[in-house]
């Protein structure tokens, strides 16, 4: 009987805990929400309507006439161009390249597979500010090298490839941290059953990745 008792103490106890957890939860989302919600609010009403009557007046009319101007003088199709160019391609690339990193160093054994993923990693400790100058001459070293400077300074391909050098590190550790949690036992069936590496890597552990995979993206 008095088990019985302690487990209903125990639940109501729990249920206040949750209560406030869930309130102060909601309180610091809407205190988090207010400010974006308003510069959105804001964003609707004409320039002159605000200069006039001021922030916290009630507005005549609300209008996307603020974004079409915005539209007009920023060019802001081609500055999203840009960031897709760049973006996606850099993102699938440090994500393969982080996987099949991740999947070498923890899949397989070998004598410096831990140095290895160290190397990797160790590049997110180093500010970005000091890559900066080396990576300049680095690309017109390689450029005047296949006589195309431009082929990797100013171009889309450099900026991607200093994106995936940036981010490959931290891919790298984040995956090879979640890939450890993959019983070894699936990697063995599936060399047991003549899979190859790479058929290893793509069908049997990227699926397996797909948290990880979600979360860097």
């Amino acid at each position: 009987m008095s088990g019985i008792v302690q487990d209903k103490k125990y639940r109501n106890r729990q249920k206040i805990k949750d209560r406030f957890i869930t309130a102060f939860i909601g309180i610091f989302a809407f205190v988090w929400m207010v400010p974006i919600l308003w510069t959105f609010w804001t964003s609707l009403r004409p320039y002159q309507d605000i200069i006039e009557k001021g922030v916290f007046s009630r507005p005549d009319t609300l209008n996307l006439n603020n974004y079409a101007e915005a539209y007009r003088q920023m060019e802001i199709w081609g500055y999203l161009k840009n960031s897709f160019l760049v973006a996606i391609p850099a993102v699938v690339l440090t994500l393969f390249f982080g996987s099949l990193l991740a999947f070498v160093v923890t899949r397989y054994s070998f004598r410096f597979n831990l140095y290895l993923l160290l190397l990797f990693t160790a590049g997110n400790l180093l500010p970005v500010q000091l890559v900066y100058a080396p990576l300049f001459k680095m690309y017109i070293w390689l450029g005047d090298l296949v006589g195309n400077r431009n082929l990797l300074y100013d171009s889309y391909l450099g900026l991607i490839l200093v994106h995936v050098a940036l981010q490959v590190g931290f891919a790298t550790f984040v995956m090879s941290s979640y890939m450890k949690t993959i019983p070894k036992e699936i990697s063995e069936s599936a060399m047991v059953d003549g899979a190859s590496v790479f058929r290893h890597y793509w069908n049997v552990i990227l699926p397996l990745l797909r948290p990880p995979l979600a979360a860097l993206s």
